[in-house]
């Protein structure tokens, strides 16, 4: 149980980070839109798309676990965990790269 409460936060956090960094970027586009240019601003959402995407898919992939281990079902539920695990990584990297974009594609 300690380790699925650890996941669930963990799988939570990513999507939030990365939605967060959307609704921010909407919210302020008219702001932010004289400090970098438009091509640059679309890389960095739609990195942050992918990152809930990946996200909400390790959600998914934990489920699959669950249900794996629920049911005796070993190699499945290795196999989810570890697509679990890589779409959780996936999710903080493209976090990072879209605010890395950002950061890198201001203008002064």
């Amino acid at each position: 149980e300690g380790y699925r409460s650890f996941a669930r936060g963990a799988i939570a956090a990513v999507i939030t980070i990365n939605s967060g960094a959307l609704v921010a970027v909407l919210s302020q586009f008219s702001s932010i839109e004289a400090f970098i240019e438009r091509g640059e601003l679309s890389l960095a959402f739609h990195l942050w798309t992918y990152g809930v995407v990946t996200g909400t898919s390790a959600w998914g992939f934990a489920a699959m676990a669950a249900q794996a281990y629920a049911h005796g079902a070993d190699r499945r539920e290795t196999i989810m965990a570890y697509l679990g695990i890589a779409a959780f990584i996936a999710s903080l990297a493209f976090f990072l790269a879209g605010s890395l974009q950002i950061a890198c594609g201001l203008t002064t």
